[in-house]
């Protein structure tokens, strides 16, 4: 029956935000993002229903933190093991966001 199921999303944003180390708020800012997610439900009991969720739909690639530190000994191509604040060095660092991912499952009520 239509009435057994559900059909919902949400749509969040974040906005802009300052690099942790940059209290001055002198330096660019870390993008705002948004994230679209989907989700549904079909209860085919009064205790079971089947479930499935798809979080950020869109495939949005974005940064959710960023901060200031010293890249030394960081090992990755083009971070010099001298002088971290040379010219062509970044040091920022950014925490990359969850993909999109699926989720689903059976639930039940006792």
């Amino acid at each position: 029956m239509i009435h057994d199921w559900t059909v919902g999303g949400s749509l969040n944003y974040t906005g802009p935000s300052f690099y942790r180390g940059d209290e001055a708020n002198q330096n660019p800012q870390l993008p705002g993002y948004t994230v679209v997610s989907l989700r549904t439900t079909y209860k085919i009991t009064k205790q079971v229903e089947v479930f499935a969720s798809v979080q950020n739909l869109t495939n949005r690639r974005y940064s959710t933190f960023g901060l200031y530190g010293d890249p030394t000994g960081v090992g990755a191509p083009g971070v010099p093991d001298v002088d971290t604040n040379g010219s062509g060095v970044d040091n920022r660092f950014q925490s990359p966001a969850m993909p999109r991912a699926y989720f689903g499952g059976v639930r039940i009520t006792f």
